[in-house]
């Protein structure tokens, strides 16, 4: 209680809304696409987007862009290529770049990025076609792509878009992704035609199907808030 005791309960919210202010920025817009989709693939439990601003340049319409892949026990053995569209973002106009950042989940497996289309066809995601206006990321070495069964596996992007055009918490989105069973042949298609929902974060736990609700305090400022009010108390019986 020292340190409640020396700089009080505004210090003490002060800090905590500071706190909450210099953490990295989160997520504006975050889209689940699995498992609710009928289009996924038995066992992919999540295929998600999200999208976040680049807040480290001066340019307002560069991204991060993150899409994240859960499979089950019951899972396809491998995330062969996916894609992403930004409505409003074409092909190959609405792009200055797109650069592949980091993948986690998929230790000695290279991926190639290019504007093309996700199909169950040779030679799908090699080239620049832009068709669709899709940004196809496809798994060059080894080629049958990244383990899923019981795994996660997450990629995120640096996007800059052309022009003056921003991202709104309400753009559209659409992920796309090719699965491969353990012999390397096809184990299904996610194409959902940008049919998604938002997730909400609600006592720790992520549950879809509802908006996200803005204005919820983070449960670190909470409790930084709670331990201030306990020592405001804590000082007044001490007065009396």
């Amino acid at each position: 209680m020292r340190l409640l005791g020396r700089f009080g309960l505004a210090t003490c919210v002060a800090m905590a809304l500071g706190t909450a202010s210099t953490a990295s920025a989160a997520p504006f817009l975050v889209a689940d696409f699995c498992p609710q989709n009928a289009s996924c693939p038995t066992g992919v439990t999540q295929a998600r987007l999200s999208i976040e601003a680049n807040t480290g340049t001066a340019d307002a319409n560069d991204y991060f862009v993150t899409a994240s892949f859960i499979g089950n026990a019951s899972a396809p053995a491998y995330l062969d290529m996916f894609s992403f569209t930004i409505a409003g973002a074409s092909t190959p106009a609405g792009y200055t770049s797109v650069t592949l950042q980091s993948v986690t989940g998929a230790p000695g497996v290279t991926w190639a990025t290019f504007y093309d289309n996700v199909n169950n066809t040779v030679g799908a995601c090699t080239s620049n076609t832009n068709q669709a206006n899709e940004v196809c990321t496809n798994s060059t070495n080894p080629a049958v792509g990244a383990p899923l069964t019981s795994n996660t596996v997450t990629f995120t992007f640096l996007v800059d878009l052309s022009g003056s055009f921003q991202i709104s918490p309400t753009n559209g989105l659409n992920l796309r992704a090719a699965f491969n069973n353990s012999n390397g042949g096809n184990a299904g298609i996610l194409s959902p035609n940008g049919n998604y929902t938002t997730p909400t974060t609600t006592g720790g736990q992520t549950t879809s199907g509802e908006t996200t609700t803005s204005g919820v305090p983070e449960p670190a400022m909470m409790s930084l808030l709670g331990l201030g009010l306990a020592g405001a108390a804590y000082r007044a019986r001490r007065r009396q």
